[in-house]
């Protein structure tokens, strides 16, 4: 719903349609903080853990402007320093293994 879809998700954000719940938010900022410590756009990172399951064959990514067209793509087929999953597994931002 938009939440990843900037590097700095903001209060004004919304997810599952709504307004942000502050828990919500701040576990954003928080892989926004970790993603920059890597050099790695937090939208980039989003794509890249949708696709990096073995089981998964493709993800759906809205976009809300035809110039986000691109960097979607580039998203998509950019990987990300594995160093970023590593340190977001040890902050328990996602499951470990993945």
């Amino acid at each position: 719903s938009g939440l990843l879809a900037t590097s700095t998700p903001s209060a004004d954000a919304h997810y599952n349609y709504g307004p942000v719940p502050a828990d919500v938010l701040d576990r954003a900022r928080e892989l926004a903080a970790v993603c920059a410590a890597h050099d790695v756009e937090l939208p980039h990172a989003a794509v890249q853990f949708a696709l990096r399951h073995p089981l998964v064959v493709n993800a759906t990514v809205g976009v809300g402007k035809p110039q986000h067209v691109a960097s979607t793509i580039r998203y998509a087929n950019e990987a990300v320093p594995d160093a970023l999953w590593v340190d977001l597994a040890d902050r328990g931002l996602i499951p470990a293994g993945h």
